[in-house]
């Protein structure tokens, strides 16, 4: 070993021997625990006890020295621990545990030292002591060094503190670290939930508690999973759309846990409807589905086309063929070609409707009833005539009946020919000659004109055949008197006269 190598050996040892030495000085000093009564001590004769302690605090100076250390007189109440103060500077409690260096104290009546203002004490060294004080020494809740106040002599005493305080013992942790953001499905309307828990120094998860609220408040959804792991998941089937609130809560040892991480608000938009494109077509004849008309008059035939998907349509094709015995005349749109009705709708709305009408006629007697369909087609729809739909006329069955007012054979509604003023009986148009006595002529009139009998009688009527006209012998002056054969021939003049009467009246009844 080299000779500068063992001068530090030995430089080393002397100090370490010197720092035994002081330690064995301070242990081996001697502590003074009897009262003081001199011109040193800050309180005359000491504070033996907290409570002499602080009923000295107000005697003369004290309060302006203790304040000079920062000692309040509040602050002289509660527990103390046993030590002394050494001249080294040290503080040690009674089991020999250094909890503070650099002692300085307050001594009056003593050269040098920094003066307290307003007293006779000075802030001195604790190396100015004449030996080791018993004190009271006050300590904070983890056992670090405030203040101190010995007891022979009462003054304060003031040091650096030297006590590390012992790392608080961990405390449990549980809290409730995140809620997953929802993942909406809306295939299957679920709604998938997802939480995190943390937990520190020995502390457990018990459970989650999953809730679902909607935007009015009220609990759509309520799940309890019962587990220890830092993770549990859940899913909810909801199926309205709307905005909506999750939560979950983790039930901990030290009891229940959530945070605003673990509430998270979601959003469940109205379902995309499948495309679903549907047509109607609905046809009628003058608003009903069936309806009676004239030969030769003109009648409405409507077509109502509606949108009945949720898709709008594009250029949906109606058609109309004329059935056999009708004609179509116009129509409100479109073409008609061949007696053929077509029209093409651009674009038809989801749930509008368009109506068409077609004017036609019926020109000669038909048979049963008369349906006319009509069509649509539309791309969007796969196939031909997507919707077809149909209304029926007929025309009544005619039967020959004889109208009495005009003495015409007529063809009238089946079911009518007996209804005035026509009869089935055709006799009653069948043709007479009479002689009309308003005009003295033979004429063609019915039988139900003839029977009035004031103006027709028979055809051999004198009314309309005159007998010739017989001279009349110029009448004497005066007539020769005969008697009784005056008598009989006046007699025969009125018997011819009456049966003439007779005759007349009987040609008549034979009319």
């Amino acid at each position: 070993m080299k000779l500068s190598t063992k001068l530090k050996i030995v430089a080393l040892s002397l100090v370490a021997a010197f720092g035994a030495g002081l330690v064995y000085y301070a242990n081996a000093e001697t502590i003074d625990n009897t009262r003081d009564c001199d011109k040193y001590a800050v309180v005359y004769c000491g504070t033996m006890s907290v409570q002499e302690m602080r009923e000295r605090y107000f005697n003369k100076g004290v309060s302006t020295i203790y304040g000079a250390f920062g000692i309040s007189y509040e602050m002289l109440s509660g527990n103390y621990v046993n030590g002394a103060v050494y001249r080294n500077g040290e503080v040690r409690l009674d089991n020999g545990t250094v909890v503070a260096t650099n002692a300085r104290t307050a001594i009056r009546n003593i050269s040098g030292g920094t003066p307290i203002s307003g007293t006779n004490a000075k802030v001195v060294p604790a190396s100015r002591m004449s030996s080791a004080q018993q004190a009271f020494i006050r300590l904070d809740e983890q056992g670090r060094f405030k203040f101190a106040i010995m007891t022979p002599c009462g003054n304060p005493v003031v040091a650096t503190n030297v006590v590390v305080p012992p790392k608080p013992k961990p405390q449990p942790v549980a809290t409730c670290k995140a809620l997953d953001q929802p993942v909406i499905n809306r295939q299957t309307n679920t709604v998938a939930l997802k939480a995190h828990a943390t937990v520190e120094n020995g502390a457990t998860v018990k459970s989650y508690t999953f809730s679902i609220t909607d935007a009015s408040g009220k609990e759509v959804f309520s799940r309890n999973n019962t587990t220890s792991a830092l993770t549990s998941e859940t899913s909810a089937t909801i199926k309205e759309a709307g905005t909506y609130t999750a939560r979950v809560t983790v039930t901990t040892s030290l009891g229940d846990r959530t945070s605003n991480d673990c509430v998270k608000q979601f959003t469940i938009q109205p379902e995309t409807p499948k495309a679903n494109p549907g047509i109607k077509i609905e046809k009628k004849v003058d608003g009903v589905k069936h309806k009676t008309v004239q030969v030769g008059n003109e009648f409405p035939y409507q077509v109502t086309v509606t949108n009945t998907g949720n898709v709008d349509l594009k250029n949906a094709v109606v058609t109309d063929d004329a059935p056999q015995g009708v004609t179509f005349l116009r129509a409100s749109e479109g073409t008609l070609q061949n007696n053929t009705w077509k029209t093409t709708i651009a674009e038809l709305k989801q749930g509008a409707s368009k109506t068409f009408t077609i004017t036609a006629t019926i020109k000669e007697q038909v048979t049963g009833k008369v349906v006319n369909t009509a069509c649509v087609d539309t791309p969007e729809i796969p196939g031909d005539k997507d919707g077809c739909d149909n209304a029926t006329v007929d025309v009544p069955e005619k039967v020959e009946a004889c109208n009495v007012q005009t003495g015409v054979i007529e063809k009238v509604e089946k079911g009518k020919e007996n209804t005035p003023p026509y009869t089935t009986d055709l006799s009653k148009c069948e043709k007479i000659k009479v002689c009309d006595v308003t005009t003295k002529t033979i004429r063609e009139v019915t039988k139900k004109e003839a029977e009035d009998t004031k103006r027709f009688v028979g055809i051999d009527s004198e009314e309309c055949n005159p007998k010739p006209t017989t001279p009349t012998p110029p009448t004497p002056t005066a007539l020769p008197r005969t008697g009784m054969t005056d008598m009989v021939l006046g007699g025969l003049g009125l018997g011819a006269l009456v049966t003439s009467a007779l005759a007349y009246v009987a040609s008549r009844r034979q009319l």
